[in-house]
């Protein structure tokens, strides 16, 4: 499933051709493991922001 939305989102433009897929899984389980249930909720957003700009293209890419 993340290795579709990298390769869609490669072929648009829109996020960056050389992610590979294992370490997006293990961002997002980081996430996960900093912000149990009811612990931080105020960082999920934030930590979120930050997976989604590594994902982004670089300018010169």
């Amino acid at each position: 499933m993340i290795a579709t939305v990298l390769e869609a989102g490669a072929r648009t433009g829109s996020l960056r051709g050389d992610v590979d897929p294992d370490d997006v899984l293990t961002l997002l389980l980081g996430l996960f493991l900093a912000t149990p249930t009811g612990g931080a909720p105020h960082r999920v957003g934030p930590l979120l922001d930050l997976i989604v700009d590594a994902l982004r293209p670089r300018p010169g890419d």
